[in-house]
């Protein structure tokens, strides 16, 4: 059985923040990349 890793809320402090997103209210803007990485590195990490 493989596991699973999950990140929460990929957006989670960027959603909701209209300078974070792109026009589109969709998706995040070039300045939300850095709490993008926030978000997923604790993640991500330890599986590389």
């Amino acid at each position: 059985m493989k596991s699973l890793s999950l990140v929460p809320f990929f957006l989670d402090g960027v959603g909701g923040h209209p300078d974070l997103m792109q026009a589109d209210g969709l998706h995040p803007a070039a300045g939300a990349q850095g709490k993008l990485l926030e978000n997923v590195w604790p993640t991500l990490k330890p599986l590389l």
